[in-house]
């Protein structure tokens, strides 16, 4: 029995069909696995985040290990020649979780990493510092219990344990594992 015409289209149509969708899952399979380079180090260089902002083309978050100095962050950042007259903040030790803010002038300021990028990077957030707007982004608290939360603070100080957040109304127990390793307690000075 002769191939008509239109069983002839018929075919090339599945064919064509066939190669289309064999090469559209080859490329996008191969897209999803391809590994990211990440600009500013390698988690694998250490445990501690650090930021840097300001008036510099080294703008961003690098992976150091612990115990590095601003200088340290500095030179792998790139920037190598740091005018700023007080040399002993370049000496100074960092931890996880700071922002090293570059001046136009050249001075260096050395402060937290903001809320959201603290819980971005599984860094804790200072329950005695944070702010309403900070703790709405901690999953499991609301709006309502941030308020509490700040309400808590205003009229009792600083959380003196992090197990104090159990008198807050809402969180008992249960919730209280899941909430801790969002935050840290240090006090305001």
């Amino acid at each position: 029995m002769p191939i008509t015409e239109k069983q002839l289209e018929g075919a090339v149509i599945l064919v064509v069909f066939a190669l289309i969708v064999c090469c559209s899952t080859y490329y996008f399979s191969s897209y999803q696995n391809k590994e990211y380079f990440i600009r500013n180090g390698d988690k694998s260089a250490g445990p501690m985040i650090v930021e840097i902002i300001g008036d510099t083309a080294y703008n961003g978050i690098y992976f150091m290990p612990e115990k590095s100095t601003v200088a340290d962050v500095l030179k792998t950042a790139g920037n190598r020649d740091i005018g700023t007259p007080d040399k002993t903040i370049l000496e100074m030790q960092l931890s996880t979780g700071k922002t090293i803010e570059i001046r136009s002038d050249g001075h260096l300021n050395i402060m937290e990493m903001s809320s959201t990028k603290r819980l971005l990077f599984d860094i804790p957030i200072n329950l005695n510092k944070a702010n309403t707007n900070d703790l709405i982004l901690v999953p499991g608290i609301g709006k309502k219990t941030a308020e509490q939360i700040i309400q808590f603070r205003r009229v009792n100080g600083d959380f003196q344990r992090l197990e104090d957040l159990m008198k807050i109304r809402g969180i008992k127990e249960k919730k209280f594992v899941k909430l801790k390793k969002y935050f840290t307690i240090t006090h305001n000075q």
